[in-house]
């Protein structure tokens, strides 16, 4: 083997401890590096604090969008169902001129959140979009029953004596099936209860949003009689009553299938809509029927009002009030309320219901 001349050469274990120094100073220097970094970069007090409000603001933000989230569905299906509904906004939110860019549980927390937010929109999409199907519809709708169309529509039905009889039939039937339930004295001979009447058109009020969805009455001709000797105390002795329905109810029927009316341009905001179901025609009958009880139950206690006519029931909506509006017979209000709402059960539970309903809706 030949030597070079001038040539040293170093041990082994020499240039493995030169290595070793060499990459324990580089992991010296870049630890340093990181050191100053994190130390140059690590929040101030202040922003941590302002960090934390931060994160407070948007876990409470989460919910309540979320809340808006979950209220919102239910009222776009009210919506569609055309029931009452509110619609839940939700607050704008800035970002701090302080946050944190490196915190890693805020940058979630505003992601969750932008997420939400876009759910949010979404279904505010879903409204918008209904919403203006519904306009148009709505439109179409009003167009079809504005300028007196909507009698014209209904004018078959109201003299279709089918359709009569089994209105007469079914407010008959109720009328008598509570009555006997609550011992009510339907059959004395006083009372001359004579079921249904007619249907009748009301339209000044309704373009006026006034008027009432049914009547129970006593025929003009005939009326209330009242009878006794000469300085005693008055009584009724022949009290005859009908239950008219307004025609406007008929717009519901399955052969026109409408369930609102239209008192005025529904683009027009603030324009009045009348709901016409078959509910709310279900309480009106519950609502006479109670009416027609009443003046059995309050056949010895009348009133006569200020016009001299007999009063032996009354009702929140159009019960008679004084100067400040407050009813003049509050006891019988309530008890009309109360019989409305047992009588409305009793019907809505019945095999009658199911029968009158199903024939209602499929045209009659």
């Amino acid at each position: 083997m030949r030597k070079i001349l001038g040539a040293k050469q170093e041990p082994a274990e020499k240039g493995i401890f030169k290595w070793v120094v060499g990459i324990l100073l580089l992991g010296g220097i870049i630890g340093g590096c990181f050191l100053i970094y994190r130390w140059w970069t690590k929040p101030t007090p202040e922003q941590i604090k302002q960090n934390e409000e931060h994160k407070k603001i948007l876990n409470k933000q989460i919910e309540e969008i979320k809340e808006a989230i979950n209220k919102n569905k239910t009222n776009l299906e009210k919506a569609k169902k055309g029931e009452k509904y509110g619609w839940e906004t939700i607050d704008e939110f800035t970002k701090s001129p302080l946050f944190d860019p490196s915190n890693k549980e805020l940058a979630e927390l505003e992601k969750v959140r932008n997420q939400l937010i876009g759910r949010w929109n979404e279904i505010l999409g879903e409204f918008k979009k209904w919403d203006d199907e519904d306009k148009k519809q709505n439109k179409s709708l009003w167009e079809r029953q504005t300028n007196g169309r909507w009698k014209m529509l209904t004018e078959s039905l109201d003299k279709d004596p089918a359709v009569n009889a089994r209105f007469d039939k079914f407010i008959r039937s109720f009328y008598q099936k509570f009555a006997e339930k609550k011992g009510i004295k339907i059959h004395e001979p006083r009372i001359d209860f004579r079921g249904f009447g007619h249907f009748y058109i009301s339209e000044e009020d309704l373009i006026s949003g006034r008027s009432e969805m049914g009547r129970t009455h006593s025929p003009e001709k005939e009326g209330v009689t009242l009878s006794g000797y000469a300085g005693e105390p008055k009584k009724i002795s022949n009290y005859i009553m009908v239950i008219d329905l307004n025609q406007v109810y008929l717009l519901n029927n399955g052969k026109i299938d409408m369930d609102k009316f239209y008192v005025g341009d529904p683009t027009i905001k603030g324009s009045k809509i009348l709901p016409i179901g078959f509910d709310e025609l279900t309480e009106t009958i519950a609502h006479e029927i109670a009416h027609a009880l009443q003046n059995v139950m309050n056949i010895d206690n009348y009133k006569i009002n200020k016009t001299g006519h007999v009063v032996c029931s009354q009702c929140e909506s159009s019960g008679e009030r004084d100067a400040n509006e407050n009813l003049l017979y509050p006891e019988w209000a309530a008890e009309h309320t109360k019989l409305t709402t047992e009588i409305k059960q009793m019907i809505e539970s019945s095999s009658e219901y199911q029968e009158f309903k199903k024939w209602w809706q499929g045209s009659a």
